[in-house]
């Protein structure tokens, strides 16, 4: 077996071929770090399930060969995935399992910032800002001490900072979380991990968003866009596509608008597995032709986009706003009667 993974890696291997053969041959660092590339073509492709239970082996080999740090990583990977895949309650079990098991303030500032997100997913805004303040706060105390622990990353720091905003905006205090952002925007364009780029800039736009900066929400939408193009990472660009269109049909550039959501649902269709992405762009694009004048086909969207994500992810704040979209569509239309329950 270690044969065959040298001869495979010499050669551009699939890396799932080349965990295989490693673990089999025992060597379970290499295995660990071979699952965890394959993790992550996994999630390039926008296959979660994949990433997760990927991840899954990266982790159990990197324990096995008593590379602890390693294993932790994989599992923090792990967290965003799992509450899609698993639901956001095993998600949150796994990022508080991460925060106990943290042996140094960086890595219980990562897992606290995976932790925030899950409270995003489960509508927990104020919980979630107040778990960033703490991430940030033990930032700024581990560079004040310098007393050789390992500094928090800034990647940590611009996700944590993002969350903090998104859930400021949540809370209906957008302004100050497009303010938080805009003061670290320079360190993001200059940060060295792309994925802390991406991701911050994806919800910059979206801050930006419901702060009605609608214009700055472009640009930042944009930057996002072109950063997930530049990346491969097809999810990630599925909701730009989907941000940006948003921002878009506000500035009153509806055929713009509908030209980004056709895209994203195209692109939405083509990975098959985020279905709760999937639905919400198909949300946008019926309220979109419903403005259009496109009743029919929008309204038939939205509906359908309702109905699957109460079956998927039903606890979200994402019921909530297709509920919203659904409700002005159907003013629009005509009689707003059925309009009132939702």
């Amino acid at each position: 077996h270690a044969a065959v993974a040298e001869h495979l890696q010499a050669r551009g291997g699939e890396p799932a071929r080349l965990a295989l053969h490693w673990e089999a041959a025992g060597h379970d660092q290499r295995a660990g770090a071979a699952w965890r590339a394959a993790a992550q073509a996994a999630l390039a492709g926008g296959r979660r399930e994949d990433e997760v239970r990927l991840l899954a082996r990266a982790a159990d080999c990197f324990t096995r060969a008593a590379r602890h740090d390693d294993a932790f990583e994989a599992d923090l990977a792990r967290v965003i995935g799992s509450v899609t895949v698993e639901g956001a309650e095993a998600g949150l079990a796994l990022a508080d399992r991460l925060v106990a098991q943290a042996r140094t303030l960086a890595q219980r500032a990562a897992a606290l910032t995976r932790r925030a997100s899950v409270l995003q997913w489960l509508v927990r805004a104020a919980d979630a800002a107040e778990a960033c303040a703490e991430v940030l706060a033990l930032a700024e105390q581990g560079d004040r001490s310098g007393a050789g622990d390992v500094p928090v990353a800034l990647a940590t720091r611009l996700f944590a900072v993002g969350i903090r905003a998104s859930s400021l905006a949540s809370l209906g205090q957008a302004g100050a979380g497009a303010e938080l952002m805009a003061a670290w925007g320079e360190r993001a364009r200059t940060c060295n991990d792309a994925e802390a780029r991406l991701v911050f800039f994806g919800t910059y736009c979206t801050v930006l968003t419901y702060a009605n900066r609608r214009r700055e929400a472009v640009s930042a939408g944009e930057r996002h866009i072109a950063l997930a193009r530049a990346a491969g990472r097809r999810d990630e660009l599925l909701s730009g596509l989907t941000n940006v269109s948003a921002a878009q049909v506000f500035l009153g550039r509806l055929d713009h608008a509908i030209a980004l959501a056709r895209e994203a649902q195209q692109l939405a269709d083509s990975l098959g597995q985020d279905r709760a992405a999937a639905a919400v762009n198909a949300a946008n694009l019926g309220w979109y032709l419903v403005a259009a004048g496109s009743y029919g086909e929008g309204l038939g969207l939205i509906e359908d986009a309702l109905a699957a994500l109460r079956s998927l992810v039903a606890t979200s704040a994402l019921v909530a706003n297709v509920e919203w979209l659904l409700a002005d569509a159907l003013i629009a239309r005509g009689p707003p009667a059925r309009a009132a329950p939702l």
